[in-house]
């Protein structure tokens, strides 16, 4: 697995043999002393909890560069945005390489019309831990740990996300990427 310390930008597997999770691929944005908090990449977001709150989400669902994503289970209505930009506002939290979190409403209208628009991954909710829980966590090997991987982040289908992660895990992780997303057909 190759990674000592946490940073943002890791990729967080959810180990099975030592969690009663499911398959959860996460990544993480932030780490400090103070907490951590990251995104569940691999988990579909339900848009009909909205039920219209925002009417320009129905125009990003359009568009061919936006994916929905369940971020995690802590303020499942706090909309967030993951993206490439070599050009960052200041307001934008540096993830790893020229990944960034952060983008307003004016911001996602602005790029969406961009000829060179990215990849934009939008996500309700997120993951997070207090001081040293995850540095815990971690270590008990609760989360099997990737160092940031742009591939899994933006050019991999979400339902292949887990499988794909889990095969980067290297020898003896073999299984976890032939384990299905259904435990009881195991």
């Amino acid at each position: 697995m190759g990674v000592k310390k946490l940073v943002p930008g890791n990729i967080l597997i959810t180990n099975l043999q030592n969690t009663q999770k499911k398959q959860e691929v996460i990544l993480l944005c932030e780490h400090s002393d103070y907490g951590s908090f990251g995104l569940t990449i691999n988990q579909p977001f339900d848009d009909s909890v909205l039920q219209g709150e925002l009417e320009i989400l129905k125009d990003l669902s359009l568009h061919p560069k936006v994916s929905f994503r369940c971020g995690g289970d802590v303020e499942p209505l706090q909309m967030m945005c993951v993206h490439e930009t070599s050009q960052p506002k200041d307001y934008m939290l540096h993830i790893y390489q020229n990944v960034y979190l952060g983008g307003d409403i004016l911001f996602l209208e602005e790029v969406l019309l961009r000829e060179d628009c990215p990849e934009l991954l939008i996500f309700f909710g997120y993951r997070a831990w207090i001081g040293g829980q995850l540095d815990n966590e971690a270590a008990e090997q609760r989360y099997l740990v990737l160092p940031s991987c742009h591939e899994l982040l933006f050019n991999t289908p979400m339902e292949n996300i887990y499988k794909t992660a889990a095969s980067k895990l290297g020898r003896g992780f073999e299984f976890f990427s032939r384990i299905p997303k259904d435990l009881s057909l195991n």
